[in-house]
C-alpha cells in the first residue's frame, strides 16, 4: 500500500493547477465568508486576549487583520485563525467534520506574506483546494470515530490539511511536502473537551500556526516519518479505528473527484455551533408560520443525533463561549425572534430572564444514528415540537441546515452576510467603500491577494 503521506505529497508536488472556472465558482465564496468572520471575530474578547498574549513575542511582517498589528508568521496565523473561529460563524465541511477555512486561509495568508511571495487569486484557490483535499480525505479515513473520541478535528485534521496547502503554495518538492505533513502531525492536537471556552476558537488558530511552522521547517530540510499518518502508532491508529481499507479507499479518491466539488463547504447562517443549526431552522419555521407568544408555550421537545448533542454544553450558558455551544439558547432565540444574530451576543441574551424561562421548557432527546458515518442523515432529521396551552402542537423537522451544500446560500445571501460582518460593530458610516467591496467580491481575479487585503489590516 502507498503510505498516505506519500500519496498526499505526490498530489501536492505534482498535480496540475486546480483553479478551473468550476473550481473558482466553488471557492469564490470561501475567502469572502472567512474574511467577514475574521474581521468581526477580531473584535471579540477571545481574539483581543489572544493578540495581547502574542504581542509580547515581538513584531513581525505578517498582518493580524482588523488590528493594524503585524506579528511573526506563526503568531499572525494563530491570531487570524482564532478570530475567524471566534463566533462560530465560519464554514465547515462534513467528512472531516472541520472548520477548514478558518485554519487554511490564515495559514496561507501568513505564509505568503512571510516569504514575500506574490499570491494571485489563482494561487490561493489552487493551494486552498489542495489543503481541503487533504482535510476531507483524512476525514473520510478516520471519522467519525476520531471526533467521537474527543478530538477537535479543526485543530487536528484541518491543521494537517492546511499544511498541505502551505506546502503547495511554497512549491515544496514531493519529499519536502511529505516531511511537512509528518511534522504537522506532531503538532496537530486539539480536544472537544475545550468546547465552551476560549480554547475552542484558539484551537483553530493553533491549527493555522501548525501549518505555517511545519511547511517552513520542511522547506529548510527538517524531516519526519512517512508513516506518521497511517502507519503503526501513527495518527490514524492512535486517534481512530481507521483500518487499512479505510485509508486505501480515502487515498484512491484524491482528486477523483476533487473534494471541493464532491462535498463542498457549508456557509453558516447563524453565529453558533453548526450542530444547533438544524433545530434553529426548525424553530425559525415555526416562528414564521405560526402566531404565538412565549407565554403560551407549555413544553418544547427536540430530537437530534447523540453525537451532535454530546458536544453541546450547558443548557443555561453563563458566557459567550457557552452560549455559542447551547442548542437551547439557539432554539429559544429563534422561537421568539425568528433567528439568531450577532446582536444577540452583544446584548448578552444569556442573561435574559424571559429567555431563560423559555429555555427551561426545552427537553432534548438524543437518538442513535442509523447511519453513523453520516454527519447529517436525511433519513433522520432533527425534530422540534412546541406544545401550546390550548393543546395544539407545532412541529418542524430539518435534514440539512441553511447554508449546507444540500441547502446552500444564494450568492445574494452570501454577499449580504459578508457586508454585514464587515460593518458589524462599526460606528457611523461603513468603513468600506463600494470599490473595495467590488474588488473583494472578485478576489479570484487579483494578481496580488496580500495587497488587495491591505485595507483590512
Amino acid at each position: 500500500m502507498v503510505k498516505a503521506i506519500e500519496a498526499f505529497a505526490k498530489f501536492i508536488a505534482t498535480s496540475p493547477n486546480w483553479a478551473s472556472e468550476e473550481v473558482r465558482s466553488a471557492v469564490r465564496p470561501v475567502l469572502i465568508d472567512t474574511l467577514g468572520c475574521l474581521m468581526v471575530g477580531s473584535r471579540q474578547p477571545v481574539s483581543k486576549r489572544t493578540l495581547a498574549g502574542l504581542t509580547g513575542f515581538g513584531e513581525g511582517r505578517c498582518r493580524v487583520y482588523g488590528t493594524g498589528i503585524a506579528l511573526p508568521a506563526p503568531f499572525a496565523a494563530l491570531a487570524n485563525g482564532t478570530a475567524a473561529h471566534a463566533l462560530e460563524l465560519d464554514d465547515w465541511e462534513e467528512p472531516g467534520n472541520t472548520h477548514p477555512s478558518a485554519v487554511i486561509i490564515p495559514a496561507l495568508l501568513a505564509t505568503a506574506e512571510n516569504y514575500g511571495q506574490p499570491m494571485t487569486g489563482s494561487d490561493l484557490i489552487d493551494a486552498y483546494v489542495v489543503g481541503l483535499e487533504a482535510t476531507v480525505r483524512i476525514g473520510e479515513a478516520v471519522n467519525y470515530e476520531h471526533y467521537n473520541r474527543g478530538w477537535h478535528s479543526t485543530g487536528t485534521i484541518a491543521a494537517i490539511g492546511a499544511t498541505a496547502a502551505c506546502a503547495r503554495l511554497l512549491g515544496l518538492t514531493q519529499g519536502e511536502a511529505g516531511h511537512a505533513l509528518a511534522i504537522s502531525i506532531s503538532q496537530a492536537v486539539a480536544y472537544v473537551c475545550q468546547f465552551g471556552t476560549d480554547a475552542k476558537a484558539l484551537q483553530a488558530g493553533l491549527g493555522a500556526k501548525v501549518a505555517v511552522v511545519a511547511a517552513g521547517l520542511a522547506k529548510e530540510g527538517l524531516t519526519g516519518s512517512p508513516s506518521a499518518l497511517d502507519g503503526l502508532k501513527g495518527f490514524g491508529e492512535l486517534t481512530s479505528d481507521a483500518a487499512l481499507e479505510d485509508w486505501e479507499k480515502a487515498m484512491s479518491k484524491i482528486a477523483d473527484p476533487l473534494a471541493i466539488l464532491e462535498h463542498g463547504v457549508a456557509v453558516k447562517a447563524y453565529p453558533n455551533c453548526g450542530y444547533t443549526h438544524r433545530l434553529t431552522d426548525c424553530a425559525r419555521e415555526i416562528f414564521h408560520s405560526e402566531g404565538f407568544s412565549a407565554d403560551e408555550v407549555v413544553s418544547i421537545k427536540t430530537a437530534q443525533p447523540d453525537f451532535h448533542n454530546a458536544i453541546l454544553v450547558k443548557k443555561t450558558p453563563e458566557t459567550l463561549s457557552e452560549a455559542l455551544m447551547s442548542v437551547e439558547m439557539s432554539i429559544a432565540l429563534a422561537l421568539t425572534k425568528g433567528t439568531v444574530t450577532l446582536s444577540d451576543w452583544e446584548q448578552e441574551v444569556w442573561r435574559d430572564q424571559d429567555l431563560l424561562q423559555l429555555m427551561a421548557k426545552i427537553s432534548v432527546e438524543p437518538f442513535r444514528p442509523i447511519n453513523p458515518e453520516l454527519n447529517f442523515d436525511p433519513l433522520q432529521p432533527d425534530r422540534l415540537e412546541v406544545e401550546l396551552q390550548d393543546g395544539s402542537v407545532l412541529m418542524a423537522s430539518c435534514a440539512f441546515p441553511l447554508g449546507a451544500p444540500q441547502n446552500p446560500f444564494t450568492e445574494e445571501q452570501a454577499m449580504e452576510k459578508f457586508l454585514n460582518l464587515l460593518n458589524q460593530g462599526n460606528e457611523g458610516p461603513s468603513m468600506f467603500d463600494q470599490e473595495l467591496v467590488d474588488q473583494l467580491a472578485s478576489w479570484d481575479q487579483s494578481g496580488d491577494i496580500i495587497s488587495l487585503l491591505c485595507p483590512l489590516g
